[in-house]
């Protein structure tokens, strides 16, 4: 044992895990709330499915690079057994289990809300970490597939986006189908166009160089293949069906969208992820784009069926990278939370039971009226008081003194005195 306590720890959190300190988290925490919020307005009511699920679960619909990035999970005392099971990489594969082991018992359309963190085994660099929270939403509905949900999920991402006030954001719009006929129209045999479109996924990392490269050594020309970016859904290349319905699908949420988005057809987006088939698209900040795509998602539309449901549901959803987002926009001091707004300190100079009693009753009065408080309950003299209230952010100080009561202002210093705990919670109330 002594050996033990005296080996040095390593205390640091393990890479790609981030820690988020209380200024931090609450910048968080008042982001989530705000997403959260637009979410159930529309309906997507929360669901929370388990961080751990069967690796035949999650890989069923990932053979791609996701699966070499999936974290399993084992117990220490049988380090030997072979994984069973993994930590969730993303909140759309859990709920389609669900739905799959459940879709007698449930009512569709089925639209749902998540939020919290999810895992993948990525390289640790420039806003890429190994778990990260997402806010997702998904509607599941029985029949064929409805451009009307597609158009919902990008509305109700691009409002949640829109009450974090960054500024202006721009999706990216493409559908697989689209892009799928072009490649096969380009050479692509069926068996290549996941890989195809996993390569062209990395474009904005690995450079337009690199996958003409790769797209060649599968037998596109370069020449079609640059025709095919540079003219688009007008191209004669891919299915004119398939790009007929891209066009309709940004005709129909362009003039709804909130004052701070804008929408683009980007015929390269292609999403990594092998279970999308339809829509998919991305989002990122106008003006930062060093913080990459802060949203994104699509329609999969075989997913069910491939986890051994009816052929007949399909999916479409979508997810706010809250970490990646949040993490960074914090650090560039983009973010202005309303966390703090009204944050009050109660100090006293009196340390005894009844004086312990009056404050934590004028307290909860405030805090009945929305007023963050909180109570400073160490015996120190009230200079020691104030200076840790100032250091801690607080933009008010509630001063209690020979049952009298003085309000401060910790940033003009500017201060009025009361008699009665009741006008204090009058003024506060009114203040805030």
């Amino acid at each position: 044992m002594e050996g033990t306590m005296n080996k040095k720890l390593n205390l640091n959190p393990p890479s790609g895990f981030p820690e988020l300190t209380h200024d931090v988290a609450s910048h968080f925490i008042d982001a989530m709330q705000r997403i959260l919020k637009v979410f159930n307005s529309h309906g997507f009511t929360p669901f929370i499915t388990p961080l751990v699920e069967r690796l035949e679960v999650l890989t069923a619909k990932s053979d791609g690079e996701i699966t070499t990035q999936l974290f399993g999970l084992v117990q220490l005392q049988d380090e030997k057994q072979r994984a069973r099971l993994g930590l969730r990489f993303d909140h759309t594969v859990p709920l389609v289990r669900h739905v799959v082991a459940h879709y007698r018992e449930l009512r569709f359309p089925f639209r749902r809300s998540a939020i919290g963190p999810v895992f993948r085994g990525e390289r640790p660099k420039g806003g890429r970490y190994r778990q990260f929270t997402q806010a997702d939403i998904d509607t599941l509905e029985r029949g064929d597939a409805n451009l009307w949900h597609d158009a919902e999920i990008m509305l109700v991402i691009a409002k949640a986006l829109a009450t974090l006030n960054i500024g202006s954001f721009t999706f990216r719009v493409n559908d697989r189908q689209f892009l799928s006929s072009a490649l096969r129209a380009m050479g692509i045999a069926e068996t290549q166009l996941s890989y195809a479109c996993r390569v062209i996924d990395r474009i904005h990392k690995r450079g337009t160089k690199w996958v003409s490269e790769e797209l060649g050594k599968l037998g596109v020309a370069d020449v079609t293949w640059q025709r095919f970016l540079s003219e688009g859904v007008q191209s004669n290349i891919a299915d004119e069906t398939s790009a007929l319905q891209v066009q309709k699908l940004v005709s129909l949420i362009q003039p709804l969208m909130p004052a701070q988005a804008s929408v683009i057809i980007d015929p390269s987006l292609a999403r990594g992820l092998d279970y999308y088939t339809g829509m998919v698209f991305e989002v990122t900040f106008d003006a930062y784009p060093q913080l990459g795509s802060v949203a994104g998602g699509g329609r999969y539309d075989s997913l069910i069926a491939d986890l051994g449901g009816p052929r007949d549901i399909k999916g479409v959803g979508a997810s706010i990278g809250l970490t990646r987002l949040l993490l960074r926009a914090v650090e560039a001091e983009l973010y202005s939370s309303n966390s703090q707004t009204g944050k009050v300190a109660l100090l006293s100079d009196q340390h005894n039971a009844d004086t312990f009693a009056v404050l934590a009753n004028i307290a909860d009065l405030l805090r009945k009226n929305d007023v963050i408080i909180e109570q400073y309950l160490q015996p120190n003299p009230l200079s020691t008081q104030l200076r840790w209230a100032d250091r801690n952010g607080f933009e008010w100080v509630i001063i209690h003194h020979n049952n009298s009561w003085v309000i401060r202002s910790l940033k003009t210093q500017e201060q009025l005195s009361f008699s009665k705990m009741e006008e204090v919670v009058t003024y506060l109330t009114n203040l805030f």
